[in-house]
């Protein structure tokens, strides 16, 4: 799992060392202080470099890859 710092450091823990995980809108974590505006923006960062690279990734794939990708992604979404 991806956390970032206070000080806006992207580290890497293992899962199992936290408690469920809870998903909490960015606007409330905001207002009660617990994340600060610049792990907001280094998330931001971090996700947009990401596809980016995804993107380029994908690109250099056959189109028969391209379409297993493409079809995995849609069975995610699916069993969502």
């Amino acid at each position: 799992m991806l956390l970032i710092t206070p000080e806006a450091q992207v580290k890497s823990l293992k899962r199992d060392l936290f408690e469920e995980l809870e998903d909490q809108e960015q606007s409330y974590l905001l207002q009660n202080k617990l994340i600060s505006e610049a792990q907001v923006q280094r998330l931001q960062e971090y996700q947009e470099s990401r596809s980016d690279e995804f993107i380029e990734n994908f690109k250099e794939l056959s189109s028969y890859d391209q379409k297993r990708v493409l079809k995995a992604m849609q069975k995610m979404v699916d069993d969502k």
